[in-house]
């Protein structure tokens, strides 16, 4: 995570932790100078790590993108797909950010459902027992959500750093209602509960390999709603390398390819030898604008408030070729003669052209 996103707002927690630990009279204590050492070998772990920081690109790079500014391949209208609607995805767009219970719904979409129980009965009892090991987990999670209440920014990828806490609170609800029980059937109802929940846990991942993305609850519907809920989190990009082989194949000498990830798409263009072909933001000013057959590659983990009109207007064809993953299809190629756009015209008339073979 530290790597590819920067979240110094998390560096709070452990903090926190720490003055729970004091207020609850544990024997944990830190002096100064253990902080300064622990602050310093952290910094410097992340500093010899990702010594990218120091490069002035990388900070331009950042404000540019929280600015909402078109940087590479990124978009300049950063949206999520959620829930059936799109939202405003950087952090500080309030109006008509994502919402504030995204992760909330994540968990109990992709957790499965014994161990989303679990969790839920994990945090009520810790709720009411608030003992310093408790207060740990309660601490680490209400920050988390509250921060993530606050920025509009949100991802599914962003829900690792407390995945572990769930399990934690699964694994301290799995205890306490044991302790529910006669003491003579305790052992069986640890056992059993833990079977079921592992069973469950086992299940969707043999019935999901290799794509465990592509998870979703039965609490949440189950697959038949995976473009519902979070496609650009579970597709994300799966599919395009097959799609770029495909057109590699049958596309034209110096065709265009409009498509979402153009860098990548650039990539295995190359890669396959068809150095002719030439790639674009799906953007009016861009896509399918150099008079040559253009190739559109729509993802269903690529859905923004800017391509919204091509993606409309392809809607009235049938793709020229879908690429499958496991029972899901999470990209389309569509075909457009030289010279049609999937965007309406300068003067804001929608494209009449008929597409290839219609």
């Amino acid at each position: 995570m530290i790597a590819s996103k920067y979240m110094p707002f998390l560096f709070p927690i452990p903090l926190l932790i720490y003055a729970w630990a004091r207020k609850t009279g544990t024997a944990w204590r830190i002096g100064v100078a253990k902080w300064f050492k622990l602050l310093s070998l952290s910094i410097g772990a992340f500093l010899a790590l990702d010594f990218v920081v120091f490069f002035p690109s990388t900070w331009r790079y950042l404000f540019r993108y929280m600015a909402g500014d078109r940087v590479g391949d990124r978009a300049s209208s950063e949206t999520l797909w959620f829930m059936g609607r799109l939202y405003n995805n950087l952090v500080f767009h309030y109006t008509g950010g994502t919402p504030s219970w995204f992760h909330l719904i994540f968990a109990a979409v992709k957790l499965t459902p014994p161990v989303a129980i679990l969790v839920v009965v994990g945090l009520v009892m810790a709720l009411k027992h608030r003992s310093f090991a408790t207060g740990v987990l309660i601490i680490w999670s209400g920050y988390f959500l509250f921060v993530f209440a606050i920025f509009s920014g949100k991802y599914g990828r962003y829900f690792i750093p407390l995945l572990p806490c769930c399990f934690l609170l699964g694994a301290y609800g799995w205890v306490q209602l044991s302790r529910t029980i006669r003491l003579t059937g305790r052992r069986l109802a640890l056992g059993l509960i833990a079977a079921v929940a592992f069973g469950n846990e086992l299940s969707a991942s043999i019935h999901h390999a290799p794509y465990y993305r592509l998870y979703i609850s039965p609490l949440g519907g189950g697959d038949r709603q995976l473009d519902y809920f979070f496609p650009h989190c579970d597709y994300f990009d799966a599919g395009v390398r097959e799609a770029i082989g495909w057109i590699n194949v049958h596309a034209e000498p110096h065709s265009e390819i409009a498509t979402e990830v153009e860098w990548v798409a650039q990539y295995y263009a190359t890669l396959g030898g068809r150095t002719d072909l030439t790639t674009e933001p799906v953007l009016p000013k861009t896509a399918c604008r150099g008079g040559n057959p253009c190739y559109v590659v729509v993802q269903s983990g690529r859905l923004y408030s800017h391509n919204q009109a091509a993606l409309e207007f392809l809607q009235h064809t049938a793709p020229v070729h879908q690429v499958s993953v496991a029972s899901a299809t999470p990209v389309q190629i569509y075909k457009l003669n030289a010279g049609i756009s999937p965007f309406p015209d300068v003067a804001g008339r929608p494209v009449t052209q008929k597409l290839e073979g219609h």
